[in-house]
C-alpha cells in the first residue's frame, strides 16, 4: 500500500471514530437530559394535595420541646403499597368494600447523600381517613384503619391518591412525590421474571399452610410460595399482620438485592420487571422518572435501605385488630428522618 493511500485509510478511521465519538457524546448528553428531566419530575409533590378538603400541617417547620427544625432538601418519598386485590389492578366502585392496602412502605430517597430509609406503618394504624358512604360520597375524617383507606377510592388512582393524603397527614403533612401500588398477584408474575429466591420459612408459616411449607428452616422458594410467603397470615391471631411485616421485610431484603444486581447489569432491565407486573401495578411515575429512580440504583453504590416500623401496639378491639400508633416515638422518627435543626 502507498504512503498515499495509508494516509487516505488514516483520515478515513479517524473521521469514523470522529463521528461514532460524537454519536456517543449525542447519546450522554441525550441520556443526562433525560434522566435530569426524570430527577425534576420526581421532586413534583403528587397530584393528592390537589384533592385534600381539610388542609394538611405545614410540614417546612416544626417546633418541638422548644428545638426548631427545617425539613431537610433533596429527599424523595415514594409511597409503596401491597394491595389484597384478587387478579388484576382494576377498578372497584363498591366504596368501602374493595381491596385494601395489606403492606404499607413509605420510601425516603436522600438523593444528596445517597442514602434511603423505609418506614413501615401498619396497615391496621389508627389514623385519620377519609371517609365515604357507598354512593361516594365523603363523610368526613375518621380515626380507622389506614389500610382501609385504600377501599374508599377506585382500586386504581383515585385510592393511592387517599393513601398518599392519609400517610402525609399521618407524617405532620411531609410531602410524597409519588406512589406505586402492586396487587398481590403481581408479586408472584415478578417473581417468574426473577426466578426464586431463597428465603427463611417460619414454623408459624410452616403451620398456616403445611401444604406449600412442609417444613421451616430456609429454603429456595418458588414464585407461587413466595407470595403466599407475603401474603399469607393466621386472622384467628390478634397481631397476626405484625407476624406477616417481619416476612415481608426478609423478602424485600432479598428482593431488592436481586433486582440491584439485575439493575448494575443493565439498567435496561427494569423495563422487562415493569413489564412482567404491568396488569397488577398501579403507579403515577413516568417512564422519565423510573429511568432516573433505576439509574440511581444501578449506577451509584446504594445500600440496602434502613427498615423503621413506625412505633406502636397492636391490640383486640370488637371488630378488629388496631394498631396504637405511639405519638412520641413517631414524632422522633419524624424528626429524624425528615429534619434538621434550624440553623444546621
Amino acid at each position: 500500500m502507498s504512503t498515499k493511500n495509508k494516509k487516505q485509510k488514516k483520515i478515513m478511521i479517524l473521521a469514523v471514530v470522529g463521528i461514532l465519538a460524537g454519536i456517543c457524546a449525542a447519546g450522554a448528553v441525550a441520556l443526562a437530559v433525560f434522566l435530569h428531566r426524570g430527577r425534576n419530575k420526581l421532586e413534583k409533590t403528587g397530584k393528592y394535595t390537589e384533592q385534600v378538603v381539610k388542609p394538611l400541617p405545614d410540614y417546612r417547620c416544626l417546633t418541638v420541646g422548644g428545638q426548631m427544625y427545617s425539613y431537610r432538601d433533596g429527599l424523595i418519598n415514594i409511597l409503596c403499597l401491597g394491595v389484597d386485590g384478587r387478579g388484576k389492578a382494576e377498578a372497584d366502585d363498591t366504596y368501602g368494600f374493595g381491596p385494601k392496602a395489606d403492606c404499607i412502605y413509605l420510601a425516603v430517597l436522600d438523593m444528596e447523600n445517597r442514602t434511603a430509609k423505609l418506614i413501615n406503618i401498619s396497615r391496621d394504624s389508627k389514623v385519620p381517613i377519609r371517609w365515604f358512604d357507598s354512593t361516594g360520597k365523603e363523610i368526613g375524617l375518621y380515626d380507622w384503619q389506614l389500610g382501609l383507606q385504600y377501599t374508599m377510592g377506585n382500586g386504581l388512582e383515585e385510592s393511592c391518591e387517599l393513601m398518599e393524603e392519609a400517610v402525609s397527614r399521618m407524617l405532620g403533612g411531609i410531602p410524597i412525590h409519588g406512589y406505586c401500588a402492586l396487587y398481590w398477584n403481581g408479586v408472584s408474575a415478578l417473581q417468574e421474571e426473577l426466578g426464586n429466591i431463597t428465603l427463611d420459612v417460619t414454623e408459624e408459616l410452616s403451620r398456616l399452610d403445611s401444604s406449600h411449607f412442609p417444613e421451616s428452616g430456609e429454603q429456595e422458594l418458588t414464585p407461587e410460595q413466595i407470595q403466599i410467603f407475603v401474603q399469607g397470615r393466621d386472622i384467628k391471631v390478634t397481631g397476626s399482620n405484625e407476624i406477616r411485616r417481619e416476612r415481608q421485610q426478609q423478602y424485600l431484603r432479598a428482593l431488592y438485592r436481586e433486582v440491584q444486581k439485575r439493575v448494575r447489569r443493565n439498567p435496561c432491565s427494569i423495563w422487562k420487571m415493569k413489564s412482567a407486573v404491568e396488569d397488577y401495578l398501579v403507579t403515577d411515575l413516568d417512564t422519565d422518572e423510573i429511568a432516573a429512580l433505576s439509574w440511581q440504583l444501578g449506577a451509584r453504590n446504594w445500600e440496602f435501605p434502613e427498615i423503621v416500623n413506625v412505633p406502636g401496639t397492636s391490640v383486640a378491639t370488637e371488630f378488629q385488630d388496631e394498631y396504637q400508633i405511639d405519638e412520641a416515638g413517631l414524632t422522633d422518627l419524624v424528626i429524624d428522618t425528615f429534619y434538621r435543626k434550624t440553623g444546621q
